[in-house]
């Protein structure tokens, strides 16, 4: 069976959406955290989460942190491809709004899978915290993906990668158009790629309607995401660390590099 990765972000957690980055952490007197209780609520009824049951993971300060983490349990054999991610956020982090996805279809596509897993990263087309899903994709590491998403969440999927019916289910596929700059792409896509990657299973779920009934989780992690959520939130991070067998909030140890 699968392993099924609970990927939660800190400003699902908010009574509203903080929609583009600002610099440093928002101040905004309307943009306020749930309570702790309405936070454990929520692991526990929704998501199946246990106290006494605390699942390996990691809370990280950028959500693309993740991605290294995946990447060094694949390398030391702790964590099997595929995998099912279960991404609770108020984005989708596909890489809408940035360069990204033309660097996928092209340059990093046309390496083998085992070499996307070292991309580029930071700038407009490398790994960052609103992309990191889709560089996930693109290394076939991820069976299935869910969104839960915030009710207040700006419709920010990509276009030509994500398939999705009136049901808020389909799939993603990446094209690939062969290794050209991908600066082509942003002046005009080509009628018909080359091939196409494996589709991934894809759903979209709100928030409120969210309930895992599949099983239960065999990792969790927390991104606290500073550019998108208050101080004040901050707080709710003694909550997740109930659910984590070592509670440990890693930001600057996972650098990215390759091991």
């Amino acid at each position: 069976m699968a392993v099924r990765i609970l990927d939660i972000d800190l400003d699902f957690f908010l009574n509203k959406v903080q929609f583009w980055p600002g610099f440093g952490r928002p101040v905004d007197p309307e943009l306020r955290p749930w309570s702790p209780e309405a936070v454990r609520d929520f692991l526990e009824n929704r998501c199946g989460l246990r106290r006494d049951r605390p699942l390996p993971g990691l809370i990280v300060d950028e959500h693309h942190e993740i991605f290294f983490d995946w990447r060094r349990r694949i390398q030391e054999g702790l964590l099997q491809p595929l995998f099912e991610v279960v991404h609770i956020d108020a984005h989708a982090d596909l890489g809408f709004g940035d360069a990204s996805v033309p660097y996928v279809v092209t340059e990093l596509l046309s390496l083998p899978p085992d070499s996307r897993a070292f991309p580029r990263v930071g700038g407009r087309e490398g790994l960052g915290p609103g992309n990191y899903l889709l560089f996930a994709i693109a290394c076939r590491w991820i069976s299935r993906l869910t969104y839960v998403y915030h009710p207040g969440r700006y419709p920010d999927l990509p276009e030509r990668i994500v398939q999705l019916d009136a049901r808020g289910e389909g799939l993603i596929q990446l094209p690939w158009y062969g290794p050209r700059p991908a600066e082509a792409l942003q002046r005009r896509w080509p009628a018909e790629p080359l091939a196409w990657e494996p589709p991934a299973p894809y759903r979209e779920v709100p928030g409120p309607a969210y309930r895992n009934t599949e099983g239960p989780f065999d990792l969790l992690y927390i991104a606290r995401s500073p550019a998108y959520t208050p101080v004040e939130a901050d707080r709710l991070l003694e909550i997740f660390k109930a659910y984590l067998q070592s509670p440990t909030v890693c930001a600057s140890v996972l650098s990215g590099r390759a091991a």
